[in-house]
């Protein structure tokens, strides 16, 4: 399934990664490198494949900490992670990444697209996005019509760690 997934050129904002641009003197690299440890002690007990990044105003950092985090996810061997950016109005997790906004998760709700035309892989190819795709008005009833769950269950056990982020 995922070799059949959309590849793109993805040309990250490296002003917005840590992990590329690690520095010895610089705290943030290793704070997402203990949080995935944590995450990774807390699935062999747990086993949680869902994650979700949310809070309850704009600019704190959503973006900023999904796109860190997955990227040290994935540093571990045997790691492949899918964000899917539920922000249907003005996610940018797709500007984080360098990757097009379209077609998304918008697209896929709709039932333009199947899970395969809105998937794509960056450059190592363990990290993947859905994007949010065309913003749109509407995104509760969007959330709320069942496709979401059926995307979840389709792609779910290929990923280490499905992350969603600002769901409503």
């Amino acid at each position: 399934m995922l070799a059949r997934c959309r590849h793109k050129q993805w040309r990250s904002d490296r002003d917005l990664e840590t992990l590329p641009n690690s520095s010895v003197d610089h705290p943030l690299p290793g704070q997402f490198r203990n949080l995935q440890t944590r995450l990774q002690e807390l699935s062999s007990k747990h086993s949680p494949k869902i994650l979700s990044i949310t809070s309850s105003i704009p600019a704190e950092g959503k973006t900023f900490i999904t796109g860190n985090l997955a990227q040290a996810i994935v540093r571990v061997p045997d790691r492949s992670v899918l964000i899917i950016d539920a922000d249907l109005r003005s996610g940018r997790l797709h500007d984080f990444l360098g990757a097009p906004s379209s077609p998304g998760l918008t697209e896929y709700l709709n039932g333009a697209v199947d899970e395969m035309g809105v998937m794509q892989h960056g450059r190592n190819g363990k990290l993947f996005l859905i994007p949010r795709g065309e913003p749109v008005t509407n995104p509760s009833e969007l959330l709320s019509n069942g496709r979401l769950k059926i995307l979840l269950e389709r792609v779910g056990d290929a990923f280490a760690y499905r992350g969603a982020r600002r769901l409503p």
